[in-house]
């Protein structure tokens, strides 16, 4: 049967190292199925394999030099920290690109998509959205049956969980399984309303469950033992109805962003770049008592474990993210702490890199200093590195947007995370995920196809949309470097493309 139609769907975070032996043991039905009559591979990443990195260039096909989206997080002019959005990205997805072909899309809960941006169809937006008085959905005159229809639809879990605080765990994984059931009911009255020729959806549950209950997997006894597993049975059910309904009608592809792993430590590495000399404090007195604060043990770190003994955290997603980081600042060391004019090196990031500072970018300059740090990171991390290299060299380019780190890097494969979103979130160089994060990303994440079609063992993240293009017989634009995964040398009409019979 020859399909016109393309349903995408999403897992964020899945990894087939939980997958495969949960599928093969009956555990996850549909996947099983995917697994023996369709076709997998493994989808390599981008580094850092982060959400507002990896999803833009699944979704746009341009590289991240290009789309300039590096994470959730940026620092301004002023040294304070700002939220990336979609409107900061300046390549089309590729709905929008369909759309231009009056190809109609459905497009929910996809990341990094709010606010919304007109298509040819539906967009929902994505975990970022703030809530329904916000830019959320397109066209704007579903918003009132969308409300009405799902009063309590939640974007994404505002619990937080806590060391010891049982309770916070059993919150937030009551809220992750409302997120998955929210999303099923979104997608079902969306698909009643339209089943459009492309359809898009997306179940970040999984990313924000492997996060905090990796660690129980392994912990026989522990009533979040199967945490992980309820989640990804929940996804699996889906998945299975939507084989049974619309497998005659839609190619599926399944994807997700990056794949996931266990996460040791935390790396703190302005505390190394201030003990090399790269990074300078600007020489005040406030700045000093921030320091003898730090030095003392008033940091972030401490902050929240004592916010999480106290029974706290659980409710602190509540509070509005740039109010609180604004607060922080003023009381523990900030990016405005820092003298701009002296420091050569800082890191910033959920994936910290170094960033060279606009003082040092002589080109000559530039050069020495990435290769001297580079060689001592080398040296001063050689057990925990397992990749580093320059932007110039990963992009191949010395032109990319200032909001990437000049120096990239992953240790253990993202076992080891370097987090720099506060300027010192402690004052140790390693300590245990601040976040209580037990769970992280990894490069390797999930590619599908059913029914089967010729796919090779890995695929890269940035051939989705040339791919997504290609099936609907659209010639991919000149920016996009990667290649079609389907069998073609040439755009050909879509009718071609799929010729198997279920």
């Amino acid at each position: 049967m020859i399909r016109k139609k393309l349903f995408f769907f999403g897992v964020d975070s899945a990894t087939w190292d939980l997958i495969k032996p949960w599928a093969k043991a009956g555990l996850l039905p549909a996947f099983n199925k995917i697994l023996n009559e369709g076709s997998i591979a493994d989808l390599e990443s981008t580094i850092p394999p982060l959400t507002p990195v990896a999803w833009p260039t699944m979704m746009t096909g341009a590289s991240p030099a290009m789309h300039a989206n590096y994470d959730f997080y940026k620092l301004d002019e002023n040294k304070e920290i700002t939220i990336t959005l979609a409107s900061d990205i300046n390549y089309p997805f590729v709905w929008e690109l369909l759309s231009r072909k009056n190809i109609s899309t459905t497009v929910l809960n996809i990341p990094i998509t709010f606010p919304v941006r007109p298509v040819n169809g539906v967009q929902l937006s994505c975990f970022l959205t703030p809530g329904f008085k916000s830019d959320f959905l397109y066209p704007e005159n579903l918003k009132k049956e969308f409300i009405k229809k799902f009063p309590k639809y939640i974007f994404s879990p505002k619990s937080k969980v806590g060391r010891g605080d049982v309770e916070s765990y059993r919150m937030r994984l009551k809220e992750t399984k409302q997120e998955v059931t929210d999303v099923i009911d979104v997608c079902r009255w969306a698909l009643k309303k339209n089943k459009s020729d492309f359809f898009a959806m997306n179940f970040m549950a999984v990313d924000h469950v492997q996060h905090f209950y990796w660690e129980f997997m392994k912990e026989e006894g522990s009533e979040f033992k199967n945490a992980v597993l309820e989640i990804y049975q929940m996804v699996d059910g889906y998945l299975q109805e939507v084989l049974e309904k619309y497998a005659q009608e839609y190619q599926i592809m399944v994807a997700s962003d990056h794949g996931a792993g266990a996460l040791e430590k935390t790396l703190f590495l302005n505390v190394w770049l201030q003990r090399k000399g790269y990074l300078v404090f600007k020489n005040t007195f406030a700045v000093l008592l921030k320091r003898m604060f730090a030095f003392f043990g008033f940091t972030p770190q401490t902050v929240i474990e004592l916010a999480s003994r106290l029974r706290l955290l659980r409710h602190s997603g509540k509070v509005d993210s740039g109010k609180r980081n604004r607060l922080m600042n003023k009381l523990i060391l900030s990016y405005a702490d820092i003298d701009w004019e002296k420091t050569t090196a800082y890191s910033f990031g959920m994936y910290g890199g170094v960033f060279i500072n606009q003082k040092s970018k002589v080109k000559s300059q530039k050069s020495k200093l990435m290769t001297r740090i580079l060689l001592e990171m080398k040296k001063d991390f050689r057990k925990e590195l397992t990749f580093i290299d320059t932007s110039e060299n990963i992009y191949k380019t010395h032109a990319y947007p200032e909001t990437i780190p000049d120096i990239q890097f992953l240790m253990k494969e993202g076992a080891i995370v370097s987090t720099n979103i506060y300027a010192f979130s402690g004052n140790k160089l390693f300590t245990k995920p601040i976040t209580h994060k037990s769970g992280e990303h990894r490069v390797n994440g999930i590619l599908a196809f059913y029914p089967k079609l010729a796919l090779p063992k890995k695929a890269k993240i940035a051939q989705i949309t040339p791919t997504i293009l290609n099936f609907f017989g659209i010639q991919k634009e000149k920016y996009m470097g990667a290649k079609s995964l389907l069998k073609t040398s040439s755009v050909t009409p879509k009718e071609d493309l799929f010729d198997i019979e279920i």
